[in-house]
């Protein structure tokens, strides 16, 4: 058997040519990597600092109909329901809040149970019992 032609597999002239595009490679991509440097000094905290600022659950007994039509499962038929509800309460008894704990919703034709289970975590009500009464636009 004789000895194979090319060291390798590849002559001089392929393996400088395989040195150049290796080297070629290597600066683009170092160039890349200076150009487009991305640092991130510390991580985001996992709870913002004012978080506790957000509102993040709505009362039932002074939110508008595009608030409570946006809660899960709720849409624009029962949000308006709940807002001729709260207005009726209302009107009978300005001194109590139509809704003081979540079974309230119970009233509502077309929330059950389940959809009550749903809304909850959604929702807040007035911890004393009194709220100011609600009013509807232009009043």
């Amino acid at each position: 058997m004789s000895a194979p032609k090319y060291p390798l597999g590849f002559s001089a002239a392929h393996r400088r040519a395989i040195c150049i595009l290796l080297a070629a490679l290597i600066l683009y991509l170092g160039l890349r990597l200076m150009r487009d440097r991305t640092f991130i000094d510390d991580p985001q905290p996992i709870r913002a600092l004012r978080q506790h600022e957000l509102a993040d659950r709505i009362d039932p007994n002074v939110a508008d109909l595009p608030t409570l039509s946006a809660l899960p499962g709720l849409g624009d038929k029962r949000a308006a329901d709940i807002i001729a509800y709260r207005d009726a309460a209302a009107r009978r008894d300005p001194s109590r809040p139509p809704f003081a704990k979540l079974e309230d919703l119970l009233r509502i034709r077309g929330i059950g149970y389940s959809m009550m289970l749903q809304l909850a975590p959604h929702l807040r009500f007035p911890e004393s019992g009194t709220t100011a009464p609600a009013t509807g636009p232009g009043e």
